[in-house]
């Protein structure tokens, strides 16, 4: 089924969700290490939940990071997830790379409580930078699955962080080296978090 047919499921609107938003690398190296810091980072943003409001994860599932946090979210969680289609669901599938991975987003949006397409853009990287700015508007805060490098383009994870940072968002940014070669698939990596403007939360 077409999660984009069942208009029950996007009337949701979250006014009172403790809501997290999603960043970070399509291509990670993948250790029990970085799940047990995003673990991390959920355990700590919901000691700041006071209020006790249901937890919520905007992401849009592109491969990697996204989908690795929303995961982790459902799974641990009992979280709620809003999907932003950086575009319409057939021309995003062909940005995956393979029939599983298509079929892990299926698995996955299936699961969502809202999914927004967003607007036409004038290509897919604006397409991509809506679906940031959206998920930015609507977080508390932001986990970013970083490497802390500049931003290789426009919606990629430094820029959304850069924006984030000039929200005066709050963030927590967790090491993650995106892997272009086999020297750096085979690299340790200490996922530690970095905190920034926690005390906003």
């Amino acid at each position: 089924m077409n999660p984009l047919n069942n208009p029950q499921r996007n009337l949701e609107t979250f006014e009172h969700g403790f809501v997290v938003g999603v960043t970070g690398h399509r291509f990670l190296i993948f250790e029990n290490g970085l799940v047990e810091a995003i673990k991390a980072f959920f355990d700590t943003i919901l000691d700041h939940n006071s209020f006790h409001e249901p937890l919520v994860i905007i992401s849009p599932l592109a491969e990697g990071a996204d989908r690795l946090v929303a995961r982790v979210a459902l799974e641990q969680y009992q979280a709620k997830l809003w999907v932003p289609l950086p575009m319409p669901m057939k021309a995003y599938m062909e940005d995956f790379c393979c029939e599983d991975s298509k079929a892990e987003f299926m698995q996955l949006i299936e699961q969502a409580s809202k999914v927004t397409v967003m607007p036409k853009a004038q290509d897919r990287n604006d397409s991509y930078h809506q679906a940031g700015m959206l998920m930015l508007r609507h977080c508390k805060v932001l986990i970013a699955l970083w490497d802390g490098k500049d931003a290789r383009g426009h919606g990629g994870t430094a820029n959304i962080v850069q924006t984030a940072l000039s929200m005066n968002k709050p963030i927590g940014h967790i090491l993650s080296e995106n892997h272009t070669s086999e020297h750096e698939k085979n690299k340790k990596v200490h996922h530690c978090i970095q905190w920034h403007y926690m005390d906003l939360l």
